[in-house]
């Protein structure tokens, strides 16, 4: 239910882009479950079902130009979201509000750090309005604590 596959290459984007590999996993078995060909009903593609959207804007960081279906490669899929996971975790500072932008997107997070209901400090998700993204951000965080469970006993435990 857990497994660790493409160990080295998000162990190198780990490191590269300072997200925590159990965290990268996680994502991963969530939105793919390790299949590298998904492909979901909004689109979303490869092991961390990244958009066309997304893969688009993402690639004018890295200045590059490459077809949708790179997304079904392990390293470009592996190196865009996890870079894209470093972006959205300094953008919003908190872990679960950034599992939620990732779901739903950032767009639609800030909106809600705007709405003191579900966000009374502006900066933390009180509560997530949409019940799909509020069960993906807890799907992950128990993935996140089972895979330091198996592979990072000393961790386990520890908030995401």
């Amino acid at each position: 239910m857990y497994p660790i596959k493409y160990q080295e290459t998000v162990e190198k984007y780990s490191a590269m882009y300072d997200v925590e590999p159990e965290l990268i996993l996680a994502v991963i078995n969530t939105e793919s479950g390790f299949n590298r060909y998904a492909v979901s009903s909004a689109n979303a593609m490869g092991l961390m079902q990244i958009t066309p959207e997304t893969f688009s804007w993402l690639q004018t960081k890295f200045k590059e130009k490459l077809s949708e279906d790179a997304l079904f490669e392990e390293d470009t899929a592996i190196r865009y979201g996890t870079y894209f996971l470093h972006i959205l975790l300094e953008e919003f500072e908190d872990t679960d509000t950034a599992l939620a932008a990732y779901h739903a997107g950032m767009n639609k997070v800030k909106q809600w750090l705007k709405d003191k209901d579900v966000s009374p400090d502006g900066k933390t998700l009180s509560s997530i309005p949409y019940n799909d993204t509020a069960y993906y951000v807890h799907k992950i965080e128990k993935a996140v604590d089972v895979y330091r469970k198996i592979y990072k006993p000393e961790a386990a435990g520890t908030t995401v």
